[in-house]
């Protein structure tokens, strides 16, 4: 794990340090972890089938991803590269970020430096995701359940009964306020990707 750099500009930092990921190293890396991550929280359980979420994030929410994700980094034009590029990051820190370079070592990257690579597209491996379903008012069963419990541990005022209530329906639709999402209070693919990413 490196120690975190001196300050300095964040352009010569980026020529220093081989940050940026290709796409497929950055997609399979992300996949990695995911189970990785999977494996030492269910080491008894099989692997839920999986998916990728992007979704446009103002960096002012990055301390609250609890797992590992990528960022589109805007940098990459900047040196011609013939694809896009990616800061994969392992977990956000009190200044900075937790990142994977490119020869597959993990270090510490300074906030600024974060913030320079922050792009119009976060991404991230999630459960779920494959069938799609909405969870919406009136419908119960152990996937509202769920929802219910990620909302609860990041401060909503939900009470986790397995039904999708009133009371549910309203702390989503301000959840959904929060990030820029549709507030329908509706929980589709996107809001119930964002409660599992920041659910921990």
């Amino acid at each position: 794990m490196a120690i975190e750099p001196p300050a300095q500009s964040t352009r010569s930092q980026t020529r220093q340090v081989p940050l940026l990921l290709d796409y497929d190293k950055s997609f399979s890396l992300l996949f990695e972890l995911y189970e990785e991550r999977w494996r030492k929280e269910a080491p008894d359980l099989e692997s839920p089938p999986v998916g990728v979420m992007s979704s446009p994030l103002d960096p002012e929410f990055r301390r609250m991803f609890r797992k590992p994700f990528r960022l589109l980094s805007p940098d990459a034009e900047l040196h011609n590269y013939e694809s896009p590029r990616f800061l994969l990051i392992t977990r956000v820190t009190k200044n900075g970020a937790m990142i994977i370079d490119r020869d597959g070592k993990e270090q510490h990257i300074h906030r600024d430096l974060l913030l320079h690579h922050w792009g119009n597209e976060v991404s991230w491996v999630c459960p779920f995701m494959t069938n799609g379903d909405s969870l919406k008012k009136g419908m119960r069963g152990p996937e509202v359940l769920e929802m219910q419990e990620m909302m609860a541990r990041i401060g909503y005022d939900v009470s986790p009964t397995g039904v999708f209530d009133e009371s549910t329906r309203h702390e989503i639709k301000v959840f959904q306020m929060v990030f820029g999402v549709q507030a329908d209070g509706i929980a589709g693919p996107l809001t119930r990707a964002l409660l599992y990413q920041m659910a921990g």
